[in-house]
């Protein structure tokens, strides 16, 4: 009855030093993954001083990954985004890593949680003695069996705060992992953007490739006949002849270009280079309202929003974590401590067994007397790591404030171009039109045709040309000031009227 009861005493006392957040904790760290497609349920017991209940960043956007295999007809920007979120190996990779900073954190949530030990232990021996007399001698042999249970508590109840900045040191670390893990994000977002957009280039250019075949094929056509009625001499029928020669191989370069930029878009989107692909966009075009804010202001959402920015600052918090940490390492520590043993002994002379039951608890104090020497490094590392991480976050911030100033720039004058490049391109269209029928009629020379056709197609290049720098500097904006949003940034509507 009295090990009953000194067991239900024990239970309890474990139980007891369970914190009523640690449970919560734990399912907040474990069901915080990056590839989760909603967010969790808040938790109903609230947080209590005994452990703080980490509060991660949502830095990296929710994906919802479909089953099978991905739909690559019409595809999107967005899409095609989407489509390397959920297959990237990069970003696999780069979430992976984030599960080592979680388990950190869940390392330093069990400081406030009891150490408990249990231990078993069974021998056996053979014990022999002899006791020797005047007239004969006494022989005994024992052999008897032993076995130990015990169960061991150590409760750390008081530190000075040591726990709490290893802690708030690993959840700043876990922060700054998935800060990183968004950077990873964006390099992705980016290269897919890069990949689409030079896709879409090339489209354009091919479509025009085929145009232009076509016109010099009619010029050809138009040489021949104006020469065999000896009003041109050969040289117009040559050139003509060579022009298109000429835009045949630009069509089949074009062609060429398109099949490895569509290999190299779905190989960035994490699947199979050879597969079947066609894009939504045919065309590129430029929204109204494209630079609404300043430089300053997109400056000012950058430093604020920007992972980049973000990581390092957790990474410099994380540090001055952890001085804080190496300097309460030399103040003394207050902790619960208790065990219960039973030891049961058999032999084979003891008819009854017998049994010790032993049952304590007290307060343990451990003072640091004599370790300065190596936590006063401790501090000292600590100390220049955060002098460390407070340059590297002035350089990020440095970079980013240069990127954003270079995109900003690179924007306002694709977005002046844009409107020049239409009007050229108008202009060099109706050049073209006109110098045919010059030639038709007689006025004009073959030379004019060309050249004319050849200014033409520099103006298309030009153009395609200045949209996508456009596009690709508005994303890198959006996504260096923290403001992404691929459902509402990216998909712009595409112009119909574009180079009719």
């Amino acid at each position: 009855m009295k090990t009953i009861i000194k067991s239900g005493y024990l239970s309890m006392l474990i139980a007891a030093s369970f914190p009523a957040s640690a449970a919560n904790i734990v399912d907040e760290i474990m069901n915080n993954h990056y590839w989760q497609t909603a967010e969790p349920a808040a938790k109903n017991a609230p947080a209590t001083a005994a452990a703080p209940v980490a509060q991660p960043e949502r830095l990296s956007p929710q994906v919802t990954c479909p089953t099978g295999a991905p739909g690559l007809t019409h595809l999107t920007l967005g899409g095609a985004i989407n489509i390397a979120l959920c297959n990237s190996p990069r970003l696999r990779a780069a979430w992976l890593q984030t599960k080592f900073s979680e388990t950190e954190e869940l390392r330093r949530i069990g400081a406030w949680l009891p150490e408990i030990n249990a231990t078993a232990t069974q021998r056996r021996g053979d014990q022999k003695s002899v006791y020797g007399y005047e007239s004969y001698e006494l022989r005994q042999r024992y052999k008897p069996k032993v076995t130990d249970l015990a169960v061991n508590v150590d409760w750390l109840l008081f530190d000075f705060g040591k726990r709490e900045n290893e802690y708030f040191r690993a959840e700043e670390s876990l922060a700054a992992a998935r800060a990183l893990n968004s950077v990873e994000f964006q390099q992705v977002t980016l290269d897919v953007a890069q990949k689409y957009y030079a896709l879409v280039y090339l489209q354009t250019l091919v479509e025009m490739a085929y145009e232009q075949e076509r016109i010099a094929s009619e010029v050809m056509q138009d040489a021949t006949a104006r020469h065999r009625a000896g009003i041109v001499p050969l040289t117009d029928k040559i050139q003509a002849e060579n022009s298109l020669g000429q835009a045949t191989m630009s069509r089949i370069q074009y062609e060429s270009d398109i099949a490895r930029a569509k290999g190299d878009l779905l190989t960035v989107m994490g699947v199979a280079a050879n597969l079947t692909m066609s894009l939504a966009d045919k065309r590129l075009s430029m929204p109204d309202g494209a630079l609404a804010a300043s430089v300053t202001d997109y400056i000012h959402q950058a430093l604020l929003n920007n992972p980049a920015v973000k990581a390092a600052e957790h990474q410099k918090n994380a540090d001055e974590y952890g001085k804080n940490a190496a300097g309460l390492s030399m103040l003394p520590s207050l902790s619960f401590v208790g065990s219960y043993g039973r030891t049961d002994s058999r032999d084979a002379i003891v008819t009854a067994p017998t049994r010790n039951d032993e049952l304590w608890m007290g307060l343990q104090v451990k003072i640091p007397l004599f370790n300065r020497l190596q936590q006063y490094s401790q501090q000292i590392d600590a100390q220049n790591n955060i002098q460390l991480r407070e340059n590297a976050l002035r350089d990020k911030q440095l970079e980013v404030t240069s990127a954003i100033w270079s995109n900003f720039h690179s924007m306002s004058a694709s977005t002046e171009n844009a409107l020049k490049s239409e009007q050229v391109l108008k202009n060099t269209q109706l050049a073209h039109k006109l110098a045919r029928g010059r030639y038709r009629s007689g006025m004009g020379s073959m030379l004019e045709v060309l050249s004319t056709q050849q200014s033409w197609m520099n103006a298309v290049s030009q153009n395609v040309n200045t949209l996508t720098q456009w596009h690709q500097s508005r994303l890198t904006l959006l996504i260096l000031t923290g403001g992404f949003n691929r459902l509402q940034d990216i998909n712009d509507k595409t112009s119909t009227a574009a180079y009719k």
